[in-house]
């Protein structure tokens, strides 16, 4: 299985939404997938009492980009 580690809200942002772009997330199973990830803290005041984290899979978003760039890459070789 690839490496592990341990997501932490910076020092600073506790209490503000965090976004993480994309993200190597691990299965129990050891297959993993990309996904970007927004943690949302849970306040009650002025504490934070806990966090809510969404894990998107972003695998088939990431591959379209891809092939998008792909086809620009050949159409701009084919104009030359």
């Amino acid at each position: 299985m690839g490496e592990s580690r341990l997501l932490t809200v910076p020092d600073g942002l506790a209490g503000e939404r965090l976004d993480i772009g994309s993200e190597k997330v691990w299965r129990r199973d050891g297959s993993s997938f990309m996904a970007s990830l927004t943690c949302t803290p849970s306040v009650d005041g002025a504490r934070v009492t806990g966090a809510v984290v969404v894990f998107r899979d972003i695998t088939e978003q990431l591959q379209s980009e891809r092939d998008l760039q792909d086809a620009r890459m050949m159409l701009r070789d084919q104009q030359q």
